[in-house]
């Protein structure tokens, strides 16, 4: 017999959130890329809020350079935005991005 998968429940909630300029939604893939195995969804957006939470340091997570990224909003607006990211349960962005662009994507430097 296999092992038993407890699934977690959640819900996203992107509010009234239709799109995302293309740097934000690198911004916030480029935070999350720094969370692998080590936390979630409420991590990444502490960190991109700037947090001074006191996990963040122990993890090196206050020095992504996506940390404080978004300081000017609230944790309930950073949440929107990384809900609008986040793919859905079938596996597709939810909603998927419209724009399309030529020029390749901004880089990043840790």
């Amino acid at each position: 017999m296999g092992r038993k998968v407890q699934h977690v429940r959640y819900r996203l909630d992107a509010r009234d959130i239709t799109e995302l300029p293309f740097d934000e939604i690198a911004a916030i893939l480029r935070g999350a890329d720094d969370l692998i195995m080590s936390g979630g969804r409420s991590m990444l957006v502490k960190i991109l809020k700037g947090s001074r939470d006191k996990k963040l340091p122990g993890l090196h997570l206050d020095e992504s350079p996506m940390y404080g990224y978004y300081h000017h909003l609230t944790m309930d607006e950073i949440a929107a935005r990384v809900d609008w990211v986040a793919p859905a349960p079938t596996g597709r962005a939810v909603p998927s991005p419209t724009a399309t662009t030529t020029s390749s994507p901004p880089s990043f430097q840790c």
